[in-house]
């Protein structure tokens, strides 16, 4: 979490950081949300759902085993990164929080992130709450007959407790901090409204806004272009913005 006050006194400008499944999806992972609706040629409410996983356990977990395979072979890009250095660089003044269940911000060097919607390479026994992380590997649901293993995603139906994070950020943000959205398009969590509300220096990117879930007019700078290539130009307004004020 980040820090309040300085060592001096007063506290210093900090940076929330929020992202979709844009960052990922340039290091190719695929964001499962084809045109028709589904998700790798799977309807959600098939894969993710959480009053239905245990009818649906072995599709399940071939579903998410596959996802762990194909997050084992790819890399964290230069957006990953540039978190990664922001957090080194502002040391208790930094707050990443990502929609992704996979683990690029933390390949990347990023020391604390908040999941709000899981982490893939988890497992989770839902009758005692236990976390197993495999790594990249597969699960096989054969070897959990009473059907207690899950992937620690949270689906569709399923409650987030990660949410009251954005809550508690509302009352705690103010004009000296700066909140930038990253591959996110506000269709499942948008945060619109916190930048509203808190007065905060709000940076949008994104490739596009064709969902219509974002309010462009609470942002203050706008990129409508890949991270990796909008990165660099974020880059300069954070370490402007997060200079101590006199």
């Amino acid at each position: 979490m980040m820090s309040e006050h300085s060592d001096e006194g007063p506290r210093l400008p900090r940076l929330v950081v929020f992202s979709g499944a844009g960052i990922s999806a340039e290091s190719g992972i695929a964001t499962f949300r084809d045109a028709d609706g589904l998700w790798h040629g799977h309807d959600p409410r098939d894969v993710a759902n959480f009053d239905t996983w245990r009818q649906n356990h072995a599709l399940v977990h071939a579903f998410y085993n596959h996802r762990r395979t194909e997050l084992g072979k790819v890399a964290p890009n230069p957006a990953h990164a540039a978190v990664a250095t922001w957090e080194k660089d502002f040391p208790g003044r930094v707050l990443n929080i990502t929609q992704n269940i996979d683990d690029l911000f933390e390949r990347a060097g990023v020391e604390s992130t908040v999941h709000l919607h899981g982490f893939l390479r988890n497992l989770r026994n839902t009758r005692t709450g236990e976390l197993r992380d495999i790594g990249y590997t597969s699960f096989d649901p054969t070897g959990d007959p009473q059907r207690v293993i899950k992937p620690d995603v949270v689906f569709f139906g399923e409650l987030a407790p990660n949410y009251r994070l954005l809550g508690e950020l509302a009352a705690s943000l103010d004009e000296n901090d700066t909140v930038i959205s990253i591959g996110s398009s506000g269709a499942v969590v948008s945060i619109d409204g916190l930048v509203e509300a808190t007065g905060v220096f709000g940076i949008l990117n994104v490739l596009d806004n064709v969902v219509g879930a974002i309010d462009e007019r609470v942002w203050h700078e706008r990129f409508f272009e890949p991270a990796t290539r909008a990165v660099e130009r974020i880059d300069e307004i954070v370490r402007e913005r997060m200079q101590e004020k006199p």
